[in-house]
């Protein structure tokens, strides 16, 4: 009885996956992503250099380029808690409550980044 229930559950397609295939070309597509944004970024870099910070942003919204544009609006938010620090208008305790905050958010961000498969 127990040798009749394995044969009816049995596989009978002849499909074979590779799945060391698959996961190398994971890893590839990673790499290739990470490239190309880092490609991006530089680029970014290069075009946006001589800009004011609403002029940076303004060319980022255009390109649709959010990640840098993210990017950019938390180096803004550090600078400026930076600055508010500085001037005696937060207390050091604020600060470090702020800086923590500010931390958490590229974390979650990065955890939702998109990963390509091989289907």
């Amino acid at each position: 009885m127990f040798l009749q229930n394995e044969t009816r559950h049995e596989n009978n397609h002849d499909t074979q996956v590779d799945f060391f295939e698959i996961s190398r070309q994971q890893e590839k597509d990673r790499i290739n992503q990470r490239d190309a944004n880092v490609i991006q970024i530089n680029q970014n870099q290069a075009m946006t250099s001589n800009m004011s910070p609403f002029e940076k942003s303004q060319y980022l919204l255009k390109n649709n380029d959010t990640q840098s544009l993210n990017s950019h609006t938390y180096e803004q938010e550090l600078k400026s808690l930076q600055q508010a620090r500085n001037r005696g208008i937060i207390s050091e305790q604020d600060y470090q409550k702020q800086l923590i905050k500010q931390n958490k958010a590229p974390l979650q961000q990065k955890n939702q980044q998109l990963n390509f498969f091989a289907p």
